[in-house]
């Protein structure tokens, strides 16, 4: 499937047209899957960054009380 949607990517087709459906996208090694897998990490990081500030943020709180 991978090779199916690199090809119709090459020739010019939007990646939002092109639709299948993968159980385990970090097997994938398609452009699709790789884009797949890094917004996955990119919302994963935001989470991670958020849940970091917010116990610096509380830490902070307890050390000027």
């Amino acid at each position: 499937m991978e090779i199916a949607a690199d090809a119709l990517l090459d020739s010019g087709l939007a990646p939002s047209s092109i639709h299948y459906e993968r159980f385990d996208y970090g097997a994938g090694k398609g452009r699709l899957d790789r884009a797949r897998q890094r917004q996955a990490l990119r919302v994963f990081l935001a989470l991670l960054v958020a849940m970091i500030a917010f116990i610096l943020r509380q830490h902070v709180i307890a050390a000027i009380n």
